[in-house]
């Protein structure tokens, strides 16, 4: 049968070794195509063995385990690179990818179709990623390829030195610890480096027929080449859809597993004690992996050398009196902590965040935040909003990250006007536009969401939660005196920058007519 390790390129038998690293070094036995199995015929690999390690009548089984922890690190995907016709994959054996080619290096460098040693080699890098708006193509990089190219363009020519290896790139990431030198050294060692996207590849009868432009020289480029090697994007594997949702934890635009926070909880997922590592989490390469690896290790140790677990006082609380249980803040959750049971809908303390999405939610108001309650929110919401400089502005911010920002510009002696009012809230997710029309209503006459980038509200869900918002300001002609950005910690000019924005904004506009508010507390009182 042909070798999932050696990438369909060799073959093995019915009984194998995975690879040769694999723990346990043991044989299995591939069910699908063994003859005793399949046929009732054979069993020599039975007799053969003189430990007596093989056993027919095991059956597959379900385990129930009770763990501590868990850690996700399910690998990657490549594109297959037959979906995008002009690359002609699988239509000529010396067109093969990286992972293919990296086979073929490690046994003897010889072409597929006829075993001869390639004098003309063509890397074609970006097949498949950073491409917009195109069926079967991602926009992200895939991060290694570039290095792997490079990599396998110097083995190719140690092992046959007079080797022509060209590689066709987009851009040269070599963003790692020694990486640029790499290159340079690919560079001084005569690899032809091509800067444009290759527009076909044609098998021809005596080679393979490659186009591109070369964007740095503004010319058409042709060329016939023995053997081309292609670079897929990498993909999430298989499967991680599902996973994400039996572990009720996030996915990110790209597919990838979502971390808590990618720079403050990079191996930490939304959900406590569920981590996540390696390419499980995006394209990275074995340097990356490898840390990664160490650092999921001591966050397991220290996440369970504890012997118990500390729950946030702040968590969402269900008030079962309002509650007609239906469900849709069992939509928002990000982390899936609410959950329905024949005793009606349950938070669980130990999933919970603490975001407060699930809160403006609730139509019929039947969940608080502990320590954020509606009534202490509303109060602090009409304290800042009533007095103070005008035109004012509230601005809500994130908790940690857009908070922390904020205070780094003043430790940093930054200023910013003085009509800006600061409420502090776990998340933008807990405020609503009913929180912000009693912002409004109070005094205020614009309103700043300043939430943590990368953090617990995903960018998609940050987005969907501010033009909800919006469509309801909309309907008082509010929604133009509404911000909404996020930012990282260091980040303080972004957030002084939507201060200025907004209030330069309503110089032009001037404040909210009396009329308005008192139309706006007429129909909250209401």
């Amino acid at each position: 049968m042909p070798s999932e390790f050696e990438a369909g390129l060799l073959t093995r038998k019915a009984i194998y070794q995975p690879f040769k690293q694999a723990i346990p070094r043991a044989y299995v036995i591939d069910s699908e195509h063994c003859l005793y199995l399949n046929k009732g015929v054979c069993r020599l690999c039975e007799r053969a063995c003189k430990a007596n390690a093989i056993d027919f009548e095991q059956k597959e089984e379900y385990i129930e385990l009770k763990v501590g922890a868990i850690v996700v690190c399910t690998g990657f995907e490549q594109i297959d690179p037959s979906l995008l016709e002009e690359y002609s994959f699988k239509l000529h054996p010396d067109i093969v990818t990286n992972l293919q080619f990296e086979r073929i290096l490690a046994h003897e460098m010889r072409r597929p179709s006829d075993g001869k040693i390639p004098k003309k080699i063509a890397f074609v890098l970006c097949v498949g990623s950073r491409t917009r708006n195109r069926e079967n193509c991602v926009q992200h990089c895939c991060k290694i390829g570039c290095m792997i190219a490079i990599k396998q363009a110097l083995i190719a020519k140690r092992i046959a030195p007079n080797v022509e290896t060209w590689i066709f790139y987009t851009d040269i990431r070599a963003d790692g610890k020694g990486y640029e030198e790499f290159y340079i050294r690919a560079q001084e060692n005569g690899v032809r480096f091509i800067r444009g996207l290759v527009s076909e590849v044609t098998p021809s009868g005596d080679g393979i027929l490659v186009k591109a432009e070369d964007t740095l020289l503004g010319i058409q480029v042709e060329e016939k080449f023995d053997l081309v090697v292609l670079s897929p994007a990498i993909i999430p594997n298989q499967g991680t859809n599902d996973l994400a949702r039996k572990l009720n934890i996030q996915l990110g635009a790209d597919g990838f597993f979502l971390e808590r926070h990618y720079k403050l909880d990079p191996v930490d997922s939304q959900r406590e004690g569920i981590f996540a590592a390696g390419c499980a989490l995006g394209p990275k390469d074995i340097r990356e992996t490898t840390l990664e690896a160490m650092a999921v290790a001591s966050r397991v140790c220290t996440f369970l050398g504890k012997g118990e677990v500390e729950v946030s006082p702040e968590v969402a609380k269900i008030i079962k009196e309002k509650c007609d249980e239906c469900g849709l803040c069992i939509s928002v959750c990000p982390v899936s902590a609410i959950e329905k049971t024949p005793e009606g809908l349950v938070i669980n303390p130990l999933s919970c965040i603490g975001c407060g999405l699930c809160v403006p939610t609730c139509p019929k108001g039947a969940i608080e935040l502990m320590n954020s309650t509606e009534d202490q929110l509303l109060a602090q919401i009409r304290g800042v909003a009533e007095a103070g400089i005008k035109p004012k502005i509230v601005a809500f911010l994130e908790r940690e990250t857009a908070y922390g920002s904020a205070d780094l510009a003043g430790q940093s002696r930054a200023t910013y006007p003085p009509n800006v009012e600061i409420i502090r809230v776990p998340t933008t997710g807990r405020i609503g536009s009913k929180h912000i029309l009693h912002a409004f209503a109070a005094g205020a006459d614009g309103v700043i969401l300043v939430e943590d980038e990368g953090g617990v509200l995903s960018e998609k869900t940050f987005r969907e939660h501010v033009n909800n918002i919006r469509k309801e300001l909309q309907k008082h002609g509010l929604h133009t005196r509404l911000l909404a950005i996020s930012t990282t910690l260091p980040q303080y000019d972004k957030v002084l920058n939507a201060f200025n924005m907004m209030k330069s904004r309503l110089d032009r506009m001037g404040p909210l007519p009396d009329s308005l508010r008192e139309k706006l507390r007429q129909e909250l009182k209401d």
